[in-house]
């Protein structure tokens, strides 16, 4: 049982000498973030031992509030977990409401890696957790029944969820949306689905049945969900389906952030999520990169934004990968048109060729930060279309990627001369 690589790019911050403290300040508490100091490494009972004599002197010299537990970034054997948790359960479990659990277990065998979740869970099973991260675990059903104390034993407080890069399979979903649906069908206190307003699920390995599971999330959860991320889990057409029909929900109108990568849902599947996009009027993250939209897909979705007036507030879209030629290009400039506070568009690994990149090209908004148009078969004047609006980019664009598009040796000179270093290095030109 190991743990791969991270799955967000926030986690795992902790490098070597960096205080195992943060502190946060509001007009009534004064809140502090217990995290173990140093890089990377692994954790015996001597190590932990250290560790928590670096809290105790910290809490004994500081009046704090412990709010949030990072043990993210180190693995733990099985009697550091527990000088860990014995600590924790009798110092500040009653105040932590935030446990990021993520990548504990790297290099752990299977059977050492289960009871170190588990006891690092069951130290903060008296606490009201609001936010739980167990990614970069590799877990299974089994791991699931460890981590029981940060999952069901939250069922009054639970809102936000991370589970990214744990391998989960169709039974360990299944058995998971067992654990977030119950008491939903009594609307009791202990329906954790009703007050989620984040879940995350990313690189697993649930296929079309783990859709079916998400979808029972989802339609047990209310308006107050505001992000949603399930992408990477090997789900075919049939589960993208079932996917995107469940998202055709009233209780997705409040949406912020959609990321639905790496789903095979196709022309038919797009005009269903077109269906559940046209709630949503508050986005400002939508990521549909390797979903297999083709023209027909994209023109549905663009429709779907544009009517819902996200175009408004979306500042992060991503469509890379959909086989999108110059006539789903077409569509996606009316799109941008209206796109007034866009900062991040990525469109690489399509086939929108100059033409494409010529409707696109003078409707990208001034706003725009990073633009990704690489692998497109763009040639020399979908570029003189780009150079022509670098003006108006100017003032906010700090990124351009353009590589794979294999630009004639002038053209790649005139696009150097007039993006300069914002012109990401073209390796694949």
């Amino acid at each position: 049982m190991t743990a791969n690589t991270s799955a967000n790019g926030e986690l795992n911050k902790n490098v070597e000498g960096s205080s195992s403290f943060e502190r946060e300040e509001d007009s009534k508490n004064n809140f502090a973030t217990l995290s173990p100091s140093g890089g990377r490494e692994v954790v015996d009972e001597v190590r932990a031992s250290e560790i928590v004599k670096e809290w105790k002197v910290f809490l004994d010299s500081k009046k704090v509030v412990v709010n949030k537990v990072v043990l993210s970034n180190k693995a733990y054997t099985a009697g550091a977990a527990m000088i860990i948790s014995d600590f924790i359960s009798k110092n500040c479990a009653f105040s932590v409401k935030v446990a990021i659990l993520s990548d504990v277990i790297a290099s752990r065998m299977e059977e050492e890696g289960l009871q170190v979740l588990q006891i690092l869970s069951d130290s903060l099973k008296n606490s009201e957790l609001v936010e739980v991260d167990l990614s970069d675990n590799a877990m299974g059903s089994k791991g699931i029944r460890a981590c029981t104390s940060v999952l069901g034993g939250q069922a009054c407080s639970l809102e936000r969820l991370t589970m990214c890069n744990n391998g989960l399979s169709e039974t360990s979903m299944e058995e998971l949306s067992d654990i977030l649906v119950s008491g939903s069908d009594e609307m009791d206190e202990d329906n954790i689905c009703e007050r989620l307003t984040k879940i995350h699920f990313f690189n697993n390995m649930s296929g079309n049945k783990g859709c079916e599971a998400f979808a029972r999330i989802l339609s047990k959860t209310t308006d107050k969900l505001v992000d949603v991320r399930y992408s990477g889990t090997r789900a075919g057409r049939e589960g993208s389906m079932i996917l995107a029909s469940a998202l055709d929900n009233d209780t997705m109108a409040n949406l912020k952030h959609l990321d639905l990568a790496d789903n095979s849902f196709g022309t038919e599947g797009a005009q269903l999520l077109s269906r559940a996009l046209v709630r949503c009027r508050n986005l400002t993250y939508l990521n549909l990169r390797d979903c297999v939209l083709a023209d027909s897909g994209m023109q549905a979705i663009c429709h779907a934004v544009f009517g819902s007036d996200s175009s408004e507030t979306l500042q992060h879209l991503d469509v890379s990968g959909n086989d999108i030629t110059a006539q789903g290009a077409l569509s996606l400039s009316e799109l941008l048109e209206d796109t007034t506070n866009l900062r991040v568009f990525y469109a690489e690994e399509n086939e929108m060729t100059s033409r494409g990149i010529q409707h696109i090209a003078p409707l990208l908004p001034p706003s725009l930060q990073e633009l990704r148009l690489g692998f497109n078969e763009c040639g020399p004047l979908g570029a003189k279309a780009l150079i022509q609006v670098s003006k108006s980019l100017s003032q906010n664009l700090h990124t351009l990627h353009l590589d794979g598009n294999s630009f004639p040796s002038q053209t790649l000179q005139n696009l150097m001369d007039t993006f300069g270093d914002k012109l990401i290095e073209m390796e694949d030109n």
